[in-house]
């Protein structure tokens, strides 16, 4: 009761109901370990974990598309302004995109031999063992919709920043005191 917190009582009542009289006991066996045969005669096996589906960030899925089709690298026109753009994945894009834009006719395999020489390398890792659900003649247009939509998001939320940087302009404007009216606080 002191060690858990939880009293005699109340475990006592969690406890599975006892049997009614008279009626057989159902043995219970231990979990078989994995290899070890089965009553069925064939082996055990655990069921395999569900794999977590982690989703990439657009930037890491443009990495995915131009490093499987460096071709894709004719389709940027503005970079100067994904350039501009601070989130996840934004920085190894640019750099990807550096080194396509370098080498646009390279295979993909020519393409991710000159990143891993870089210090974005190491990023590329996790990239190489997903697989891409993008059929070929799909990838250019879910590249520029990926690039579309990140410039898009990135000029929203300058012109928010614009707006509130103004409001709070006006907000501070109509709030100052007018100095021949109110007396100072000394």
């Amino acid at each position: 009761d002191q060690i858990t917190g939880v009293s005699v009582s109340a475990l006592q009542k969690a406890a599975p109901a006892p049997l009614a009289p008279g009626a057989p006991d159902m043995p219970r066996q231990p979990p078989l370990p994995q290899g070890q045969i089965h009553n069925s005669g064939q082996p055990f096996k655990r069921p395999a974990p569900a794999k977590m589906r982690v989703e990439l960030s657009p930037c890491t899925r443009a990495v995915n598309l131009l490093i499987r089709k460096p071709g894709l690298i004719r389709t940027v026109t503005r970079q100067d302004e994904l350039a501009e753009i601070r989130t996840e994945g934004m920085e190894l894009l640019i750099k990807v995109m550096e080194i396509a834009r370098g080498c646009s006719d390279a295979s993909p395999m020519e393409l991710m031999s000159r990143i891993f020489a870089t210090t974005y390398g190491s990023q590329l890792t996790s990239l190489l063992g997903r697989e891409l659900i993008t059929p070929e003649d799909g990838m250019e247009h879910e590249f520029r919709e990926i690039l579309d939509k990140l410039l898009t998001a990135h000029k929203r939320q300058r012109e928010r920043q614009a707006l509130l940087q103004n409001l709070r302009q006006r907000h501070a404007e109509l709030n100052l005191p007018d100095s021949s009216d109110q007396p100072y606080d000394s």
